[in-house]
């Protein structure tokens, strides 16, 4: 997992999220120190898992991390307190993940999983998700005001797919370009 470099995000603290064994956070904005280094130390966000390694950390809201592992992912405040009752378990080990709100792209080997993430705390996520069958998915990156750009491969072709969400909350779009072979099939669980 590359590190996850915070700056302002609303009102969350300055600061680095990376992984090793267990993801770890580093606050940039909390010293009034007066050398020029004013870097704290690591602060673990979770006890490391044994055979449970780190996938991905997705700022969620300026309170609140989802830290993506292999099995199962959890949210965590910025101290490494959970905020949800709710552990998530993966039905597929996770690739890649990213979230633009109110949604979470997970990229597993054969599909893309779109989740829609709950206000409510007492939950993780809304009970639908969208799922596109697919293999050699690759997510390229975020769009200005919502969605992702993910990438779907063959022996024969390449496809750019763009994710997005309409106004209302809880429609997504997909749109692609024109293409030889449609290799994305949708199903709803």
């Amino acid at each position: 997992m590359p590190c996850l470099l915070l700056t302002g995000y609303g009102s969350a603290p300055t600061g680095v999220i990376f992984a090793s064994d267990t993801f770890y956070f580093i606050p940039l904005d909390g010293g009034s120190s007066s050398s020029s280094s004013s870097i704290s130390s690591p602060r673990q966000l979770q006890p490391p898992r044994p055979a449970d390694f780190p996938v991905s950390a997705q700022v969620i809201s300026s309170s609140e991390i989802l830290l993506a592992y292999q099995n199962h992912g959890c949210f965590v405040d910025f101290h490494g307190q959970e905020t949800r009752r709710q552990i998530v378990e993966w039905e597929k080990m996770p690739m890649e993940i990213v979230f633009t709100s109110p949604f979470l792209y997970v990229v597993h080997d054969d599909s893309i999983e779109i989740l829609e993430v709950s206000d409510d705390p007492q939950k993780t996520f809304l009970e639908e998700r969208e799922v596109f069958e697919c293999v050699n998915a690759h997510l390229i990156g975020r769009q200005l005001g919502g969605g992702v750009i993910i990438s779907v491969s063959s022996q024969d072709s390449t496809e750019v797919h763009r994710f997005s969400t309409s106004g209302a909350r809880g429609r997504i779009q997909k749109r692609r370009g024109a293409s030889p072979c449609a290799t994305l099939k949708r199903t709803k669980n």
